[in-house]
């Protein structure tokens, strides 16, 4: 199930910016981070991870966000491959990764410490302090070499057909 929180005006809906996906355990949560996202003027839609990679890219690649909240669970190991996976195949992205114990985590994979870790549980303020700058950073550096690189990378058959305009 994917859970979206966008404004409500139809016609603003229809050609909102997905700004962040968020890869979270909870559905509560997915809606919580949503709502103080939505109060800082950036969109998000969700899954958990239990949804599988697939699922997981799927949506990554349909909502083209600048950045990526994901939930790591213990045990670390199993679930930084998870993040090395969506790293590999969406590497213009900005991670933001949470967990509930960020020492365990870097312990279990040292490569993580070089990204922006929130332990659980986090309120509001933090969210509002420290992801959404990391967020809006993305967001504006990546407006145009998202889809470039991200289209390289796309089997065959998922990619958009080619637009003639003929005169």
């Amino acid at each position: 199930m994917v859970l979206c929180r966008r404004p409500v005006a139809p016609s603003f809906a229809m050609q909102a910016q997905i700004d962040v996906v968020l890869i979270v355990w909870n559905p509560d949560v997915i809606e919580w981070v949503s709502f103080v996202l939505l109060n800082k003027h950036l969109n998000a839609c969700g899954m958990e991870p239990s949804s599988g990679l697939h699922r997981l890219e799927q949506l990554i690649i349909s909502c083209r966000p600048s950045g990526i909240i994901l939930d790591l669970a213990p045990p670390y190991e199993r679930s930084s491959v998870l993040f090395e996976q969506l790293l590999n195949r969406f590497p213009q992205r900005a991670f933001v990764l949470t967990c509930a114990d960020p020492v365990l985590l870097v312990a279990a994979a040292p490569w993580t410490a070089q990204y922006v870790i929130l332990q659980k549980p986090y309120d509001p303020e933090t969210v509002i302090e420290i992801v959404v700058p990391v967020l809006r950073r993305a967001k504006r550096s990546s407006k145009n070499s998202i889809r470039a690189v991200e289209e390289r990378f796309l089997p065959f058959n998922d990619r958009p057909a080619p637009r003639f305009f003929l005169q």
